[in-house]
């Protein structure tokens, strides 16, 4: 994989994959931001990601297989999402003084998505599976260069009629609804299993959805209150719509093993929007510093 080093106007390092496809912008906070679907570009030289096929009763995403039209896959972007993650991201530097690490896919959903395996990922076009590790690849060095206990934010956008931030842990609306899972289900176990190594006899359902979650930090935020799933006063989603999480914080967060924890935010499009997104990049951006000061420094 070819990559190039650039320096922007501002002097911050931007590293980039082979065609320009994915941005990596190395960070010296331990927090690191991704947007899977933010991308718009659309090489015509690309074919687009359509529907898998059933071989031998296995399913399969390669364009090379006969299309079954009920193996479907999504492709419709996240609109905004780079534009919030860059928002969030400056936000994090005022407060902090250190730059998160921040990696984009510029690539549409349509010819990639970077929050699916390689397969559904790709169809197996190689200069998309090129992007596609490129992505992945560097996350894992924005985790190497960390090299402590830190936090993943995976940055997408959701158009549900609720209207509210969803958090996603890798627990199912139903498991929240009735506060039954454990933290070995959850990708900020590494998170849980620390605090306990150190004394504190913390429940995951409190790091989750308590007032020191970072649901119930973030809705502790004037206007927030009612908005965050899920948070003290929404464990769950109720019967509402909800995304749990993706294969992105499976993978990097620490479900697995490992010292970086990861949570998913869905953002509603009204906080996505220019006229919204600087407040709510604002607010998100508070709640992270509060949520790092209590667990990560």
């Amino acid at each position: 994989m070819m990559m190039m080093q650039e320096r922007s106007a501002g002097g911050t390092d931007i590293i980039l994959s082979e065609n320009d496809y994915i941005e990596y912008r190395p960070g010296t906070l331990n927090v690191i931001l991704t947007v899977p679907h933010g991308g718009q570009l659309k090489p015509k030289h690309l074919p687009n990601r359509d529907f898998g096929s059933l071989v031998d009763g296995d399913l399969v995403f390669d364009h090379e297989y006969p299309k079954d039209p009920t193996v479907t896959v999504r492709t419709m972007g996240d609109k905004f999402t780079k534009e919030l993650a860059t928002a969030l991201a400056n936000v994090l530097e005022r407060k902090t003084g250190h730059r998160p690490h921040l990696i984009i896919n510029h690539l549409h959903r349509v010819k990639v998505d970077c929050n699916c395996d390689r397969g559904e990922a790709t169809f197996e076009v190689p200069e998309v599976v090129d992007a596609w590790l490129a992505y992945h690849n560097f996350i894992e060095l924005a985790k190497k260069d960390i090299g402590k206990p830190g936090l993943y934010f995976d940055i997408h956008g959701h158009s549900h009629s609720e209207d509210w931030v969803e958090l996603g842990y890798l627990v199912s609306g139903k498991k929240l609804n009735a506060g039954n899972y454990k933290a070995s289900e959850t990708s900020i176990s590494g998170l849980h299993e620390k605090l306990l190594n150190q004394g504190h006899h913390v429940s995951i359902q409190q790091l989750v959805s308590g007032p020191c979650s970072f649901g119930g930090l973030l809705s502790a935020i004037d206007s927030y209150s009612d908005l965050v799933v899920p948070s003290p006063k929404h464990l769950g989603p109720d019967i509402g719509q909800y995304f749990s999480g993706g294969y992105n914080v499976w993978r990097h967060g620490s479900l697995n093993g490992g010292d970086i924890d990861g949570i998913q935010i869905e953002s509603p499009i009204t906080r996505r929007m220019p006229m919204e997104r600087e407040k709510y990049a604002e607010a998100v951006g508070c709640a992270i510093v509060e949520f790092l000061q209590l667990y990560y420094l």
